[in-house]
């Protein structure tokens, strides 16, 4: 058995989040149209079949704004519990008493091992509008028997293989016209073949000429390379000469401007010589000056020092004058401290006595605060409230007694009404006896129950009526009583309200308030004493700076100290030199400073004339160097000069140039031939490949011949016996599949009937065209199905539909879904098909439906309830 226990839907179309459960028997999804009932459908197929059975892209199943679905199906089958989850990311996985990955997979296994989805699709899952098909004309429900049976396929394959057929007549056609082709390719294959024997003997001869030129070239290139060396050897003698004698006058310049240079030095060292001795002569006094010189830029600062000191002397005053105000802040400090300590006792020993003042204080805000709010309250207006909401709440109570009974009273008319209404119709349409007390039924009975039922349901109407003004007055009454009630949680809050103040005014007559307002005073004028001290304690101390004045007055006395030092050490050094003034060294130092220019500018003689004189040997010791090179180098052209002699005899350069053009020529020649015989070659390879194309050609050809030969033979007759095996099969299967539903459907609707009607039939009847028309069995007579009533119409759709699914599925049904059965159907029909549900639909173990119609609640085991809200499908369970 196949049972579905649970489906878990996630992002999927309009569904966020939703759990739906399914039991045994009759399970109604209920919900407007739009509210996503459908959709629970799709995700159970896509569950089961995978998304391509929804025939829509992944993308578009995902909610809008999410970025992929997960639906998770649980079910029972063979008393396994299994479960699939699929994805839109493509995960899926089915697991149970074994485990499958992958959507094809799984697909697999569900077509093979429960249903194959074309099964699914015509006989479980009943479509909206499939009911009323049946019933509403012979084309539609032929149009339906084709669909599910699936007559048509037969006719498709059979024009297929039409198809197919002409295709190969077609195609050995193409091979016959290729085929005509191999006499115009036998010709070119001989063509072909006398051309590549041609080809080869052009080849031959040319390998004999250059067999024959190129002994003759290597003896002409060895002769050509060796008058080539001669003359590279002179060219490149004569190269070596010219290089030389190059040299020889770059050398021999070379060691012209050296002994100029040499003459220069040895002047520039005899006027170095003679200053040297006057710098001798000027550096004692030139010392001498700079020693003054120091001495001078240390007594130079001898004002500033002297006037720097007399400010520091008069910086140390004023700062002692400071420290000594800084000490009389200090004891005004520890005074103040003192006072402070004496004020906090005083406000601590007071503030042990008030602690209960600030309780007090708010419970005297709070009494001031109530009698606010109660000042128009007492005792007595209290008790009146408190009797009148008691009064009401009895009240209540009684009327919705009453009310109970009414609304009571109104279901039991209703239900009357509609069993009276019931028996009027079944009376209109009922033959032989009567289907209220199952006398035989005569028009005067029929005329007079129907009497009697429309008197009966005018009393009742009428009662209806009344019960339902004494019902408005009930609410009118009830709704007065909760309007007094709602008021009830305000009196208990001014009852508590009023206790409240009663207990506070009582506290207080007991304490005496001015006597603590007075301690209040009190303290409050020593905290702010306190704090009035504090700050002028806080503004002393900020002003104390002791410490960083005497720190400051040790600094300014070592500067003082170290300035004194500094300008005794400066008067020491001048008197050592014999000066008691700052004029008079000075104008000694004057007296020195253009004997020290002149020294300046000598001193540096005496280290140039030794560099001059390094300079000079060194010249004179390169110059020797140059002389021994020029010798060597002249040495050198004499012999190179003696080569290039012997060499010219040697070599012939008219011979040379005649021999070069010869070789030449045999060269090109030689290169003629090979360019020719490659040439050749490749024309040759050129034609080996077209015969070998022409070849395969000629098999080709040879082979479509074949090819017809078989097509037209063997392929094409098997093929048209094949065609009308498929003919033949369409009209065994009609038969068959005709008859088996006629013998289930006939047995429904029997049953469903109470025997009033004994079969069904279904024939093929030839009109404009073959027709499938369907008839009813009435007392041994086939009578055409207008002859039905509307409640036998739908029984009639409902046993035929439910025996085509039978017949599908081959044994007994597992499940059966129902897509909006009822918005085709008038009132008549929609009742008889929520009685066959409630009914005959219980045999099948499973039964899902789809609605929007509240009627087909009453048929319910189950119903789930699918709302649209806040951008998404929610769904709810409502009790049967």
């Amino acid at each position: 058995m196949f049972k579905i226990e649970e489906l878990e839907i996630k992002d999927f179309k309009s569904h966020a989040n939703s759990n739906i459960k399914f039991e045994d028997g009759i399970n109604v999804i209920l919900g407007r149209n739009g509210a996503g009932k459908s959709s629970i459908l799709e995700a159970l197929i896509v569950a089961l079949y995978g998304s391509k059975a929804a025939k829509v892209k992944k993308e578009d199943l995902v909610k809008s704004g999410s970025k992929a679905y997960r639906i998770t199906l649980k079910f029972n089958f063979r008393n396994s519990e299994i479960k699939i989850s699929r994805s839109s990311d493509g995960e899926a996985v089915l697991s149970g008493d074994f485990k499958l990955e992958g959507d094809s997979k799984i697909t697999d296994w569900v077509e093979k091992t429960i249903l194959p989805y074309h099964v699914f699709q015509n006989a479980i899952y009943i479509r909206q509008g499939e009911i009323e098909s049946i019933i509403l004309d012979d084309d539609s429900r032929e149009k339906l028997i084709r669909r599910i049976i699936r007559i048509d396929d037969y006719e498709v394959a059979w024009q297929e293989i039409g198809k197919i057929i002409e295709h190969f007549r077609q195609e050995a056609e193409n091979f016959r016209k290729f085929a005509l082709q191999q006499k115009t390719v036998l010709e070119q294959l001989d063509n072909k073949k006398l051309a590549m024997s041609k080809t080869s003997e052009e080849i031959e001869t040319l390998e004999k000429k250059i067999a024959y030129l190129k002994p003759k070239v290597e003896k002409l290139k060895k002769e050509n390379e060796e008058l080539e060396k001669l003359k590279n050897s002179l060219n490149e003698k004569k190269s070596k000469l010219e290089k030389l004698e190059l040299e020889i006058a770059h050398k021999s310049e070379k060691i012209q401007k050296a002994k100029i240079e040499s003459e220069e030095i040895q002047i520039k060292i005899f006027e170095l010589r003679e200053k040297v001795v006057k710098a001798k002569e000027f550096e004692k006094d030139a010392l001498y000056y700079k020693k003054l010189e120091a001495i001078l830029k240390e007594a130079e600062k001898l004002p500033a020092l002297v006037e720097r000191l007399a400010g520091l002397n008069e910086k140390r005053r004023a700062l002692i004058e400071e420290i000594r105000r800084n000490e009389e802040l200090k004891k005004r400090s520890e005074e103040i401290t003192r006072e402070i300590e004496e004020i906090e006792a005083k406000i601590q020993d007071t503030e042990k006595k008030l602690r209960g003042y600030e309780e007090i204080e708010a419970k005297t805000l709070r009494l001031l605060e109530l009698k606010k709010e109660l000042k128009d309250v007492d005792e007595k207006k209290i008790e009146e409230m408190k009797t009148e909401i008691q009064k009401a709440k009895e009240e209540e109570e009684k009327l919705k007694e009453y009310e109970a009974k009414v609304i009571s009273k109104i279901s039991s008319i209703n239900t009357r009404g509609l069993q009276i209404k019931k028996a009027i119709e079944e009376l209109k349409s009922a033959e032989g006896n009567c289907p209220t007390c199952g006398r035989e039924l005569k028009e005067d009975l029929r005329k007079n129950l129907i009497k009697s039922y429309t008197e009966e349901l005018k009393n009742l109407k009428e009662e209806l009526e009344k019960a339902k003004n004494i019902e408005s007055k009930l609410k009118e009454k009830v709704s007065r009583l909760k309007s007094i009630l709602s008021r009830e949680s305000e009196v208990n809050l001014i009852c508590k309200k009023f206790e409240e103040m009663r207990k506070i005014e009582e506290e207080l007559k007991k304490i005496d308030i001015e006597a603590i307002k007075k301690l209040k005073n009190d303290f409050e004028s020593l905290k702010n004493e306190r704090n009035r001290l504090n700050g002028s304690l806080k503004e002393i101390k900020s002003s104390i700076k002791l410490e960083k004045l005497e720190k400051e007055l040790e600094d300014l006395d070592t500067s003082i100290k170290n300035l004194s030092l500094l300008e005794s050490k400066i008067k020491e050094l001048m008197k050592n030199e014999g000066f008691e003034s700052l004029e008079e060294l000075k104008k000694k130092f004057e007296e020195l400073k253009n004997t020290f220019i002149q020294w300046i500018e000598l001193k540096g003689s005496e280290k140039a004339l030794e560099e001059f004189k390094n300079k000079l040997e060194a010249l004179k010791s390169e110059i020797t160097k140059m002389d021994a090179e020029l010798k060597d180098l002249i040495d050198k052209a004499s012999e190179i000069k003696r080569e290039i002699s012997e060499i010219s005899a040697a070599y012939d350069e008219k011979k040379h140039i005649t021999l070069s053009q010869e070789l030449k020529r045999a060269e090109e020649e030689i290169l003629r031939a090979e360019e020719k015989r490659e040439n050749l070659k490749s024309s040759l390879e050129a034609l080996k490949k077209d015969v070998e194309y022409l070849e395969g050609q000629l098999a080709k050809l040879r082979d479509y011949e074949r090819k017809a030969d078989i097509i037209e033979r063997k392929v094409i007759p098997e093929l048209s016996r094949t065609r009308e095996k498929f003919r033949s099969y369409k009209n065994i299967v009609i038969e068959v599949a005709l008859g088996e539903v006629e013998k289930i459907a006939s047995k429904i609707f029997e049953e469903l009937t109470d025997g009033k009607y004994t079969g069904v039939v279904l024939k093929k009847v030839e009109e404009r065209k073959e027709k499938i028309k369907l008839f009813v069995l009435y007392q041994g007579e086939e009578r055409d199905v207008n002859f039905l009533s509307g409640g036998e119409l739908i029984a009639l759709a409902i046993a035929f539909r439910l025996a085509l699914t039978t017949f599908l599925v081959k044994g007994q049904v597992p499940l059966l879904i129902l897509d909006e059965p009822t918005p085709f159907l008038d009132e008549e029909r929609r009742r008889k098909l929520v009685e066959i549900i409630s009914t005959y639909l219980r045999k099948i173990p499973q039964v899902i439906i789809v609605t929007h119609d509240d009627e087909l609640k009453e048929a319910a085991d189950k119903i789930i309830k699918v709302d649209f809200s806040g951008g998404s499908s929610r769904v709810s369970y409502v009790e049967a």
